[in-house]
């Protein structure tokens, strides 16, 4: 790769980490490229160098920055077991009370669907396209992976908890919703594994 190549690609990347900070903190209509491009420490020039306009840099950031598929994809290729203990661990860990505002703040996907909804063809492919690769690295650790559904379940369980706990005023209903949601999406996926095995 050129070294003009390797800039762009950096560059690149700051604008994603920006853009996705600024849409999770203010949604996608009220975020500005002017606001993103200063977290950014960038030019708006900079801006349209690599984004013909804000829907397609929507579509790149839920495509290409989501937290979970990429610490679903860092679990090592270890034996089955270990595999699917260590996604209900990672799933426990995104759905701690005690790590609530720090996942609401970081991951895109529950954050950043309703504005896939509402946005053009792009960032509802981008969106679909990015949860079928979370259902996909969901399967890995079962050696004969049970229906979709299952993986599907999860993730609406997990996203929807996620949502629902973030209008929750009282601290204590936010946390018996996010553990009510850990312990349904595990217990799925323990049953699941428990059939194939069974």
């Amino acid at each position: 790769m050129s070294r003009k190549a390797r800039h762009n690609q950096r560059v690149r990347s700051r604008i994603l980490q920006a853009a996705g900070k600024v849409f999770r903190a203010h949604g996608y209509e009220r975020s500005k490229i002017d606001d993103i491009m200063e977290d950014a420490g960038l030019t708006r020039g900079a801006f349209y160098a690599h984004f013909p306009a804000k829907s397609a840099l929507l579509s790149a950031v839920i495509g290409e920055r989501d937290i979970f598929l990429l610490q679903l994809q860092q679990r090592s290729d270890a034996a089955p077991d270990a595999l699917r203990l260590g996604l209900c661990d990672l799933i426990a860990r995104f759905l701690a009370p005690a790590h609530f505002q720090r996942v609401r703040s970081s991951w895109n996907l529950p954050i950043l669907a309703r504005d896939a909804a509402l946005g053009d063809p792009a960032a509802r492919l981008a969106f679909e396209r990015t949860s079928r690769a979370i259902f996909a690295e969901m399967s890995r650790g079962f050696p004969d992976p049970p229906k979709p559904m299952i993986f599907q379940a999860v993730l609406c369980q997990m996203t929807g908890a996620l949502e629902i706990a973030g209008a929750c005023a009282s601290d204590k209903l936010r946390a018996d919703l996010l553990e009510a949601a850990r312990d349904a999406a595990c217990a799925a996926l323990e049953a699941a594994f428990g059939q194939e095995n069974g």
